[in-house]
């Protein structure tokens, strides 16, 4: 959890419930060479999950979403603008 803020964590905690975000972490951790979709990023606690270790473990990750709150520049994430269902057609 090295670049995880202690905010970022309360936000996945209330976001995933901490079971949940626990598990996830620990799947996000282990998975290597992946390619990650978030649908819909809200405030993005699942895409800053999936970023924490996605340049170490070489994930990528794209994300879908009509109006997002969330974004980043890093090299690993592909922002796309759009309805889930529509793109997911696509």
């Amino acid at each position: 959890m090295s670049n995880l803020t202690p905010s970022d964590i309360a936000l996945m905690v209330n976001e995933f419930g901490k079971v949940s975000f626990l598990k996830l972490l620990n799947v996000m951790n282990r998975l290597e060479d992946g390619v990650l979709v978030d649908i819909g990023i809200y405030h993005g606690a699942s895409s800053k999950m999936m970023l924490d270790s996605a340049t170490k473990n070489r994930n990528k990750i794209f994300a879908i979403d009509p109006i997002p709150s969330f974004s980043s520049n890093h090299p690993n994430y592909t922002y796309i603008k759009g309805d889930s269902v529509k793109v997911g057609r696509e």
